[in-house]
């Protein structure tokens, strides 16, 4: 199915995809984080904004080797394997232009632009925000935010967005 033959309800379903799979990443994400209000509260102790310098420092390095990039990979990984788990329930499916499966590589290039990127650009926002680097801060917020709003518009307007362009990929039905 080219750009041109997509169906209006396509845009839809990609939209779904990508919210389910984020929905999943969040979930343990905010569970940890409410055990950790949870015991601190218990503790007399609250989470400590702004961070320390060290603690900062240590997000820098510990999110994206930690978080984003084994996300984005374990992503991509799915994606060459028949598609995420959003991707699953929508009944959609990552493809070549000849219309086979994605190579891995192609897979993990099209997850670290769509996911890895806007991602990390936000969790460097926080950091920089909370170590008083207001001007970085909000110019990687806006980039951030840039990247997924252009990837949300070119799925509703039937075009590839950029991670698909890098990756030489589309996304169709299954």
């Amino acid at each position: 199915m080219t750009a041109g033959e997509r169906s209006p309800g396509l845009a839809t379903r990609r939209l779904f995809a990508t919210a389910t799979d984020y929905g999943m990443v969040t979930l343990p994400l905010a569970a940890m984080l409410g055990a950790r209000i949870a015991l601190g509260s218990r503790g007399g102790q609250a989470l400590a904004w702004p961070p320390s310098a060290e603690a900062a420092r240590t997000a820098q390095w510990a999110v994206p080797a930690l978080l984003t990039i084994p996300v984005a990979v374990g992503l991509g990984a799915a994606d060459a394997r028949g598609g995420t788990p959003g991707k699953r329930v929508a009944g959609l499916a990552v493809r070549r232009a000849d219309g086979s499966s994605p190579t891995s590589a192609q897979a993990v290039a099209r997850a670290l632009v769509k996911t890895a990127l806007p991602w990390e650009l936000g969790h460097q926002a926080v950091v920089a925000f909370a170590t008083g680097h207001e001007r970085r801060g909000a110019t990687l917020a806006v980039a951030a935010h840039a990247l997924m709003l252009a990837h949300c518009v070119c799925v509703w307007r039937g075009l590839r967005p950029l991670a698909d362009v890098v990756a030489g990929t589309r996304v169709d039905a299954a």
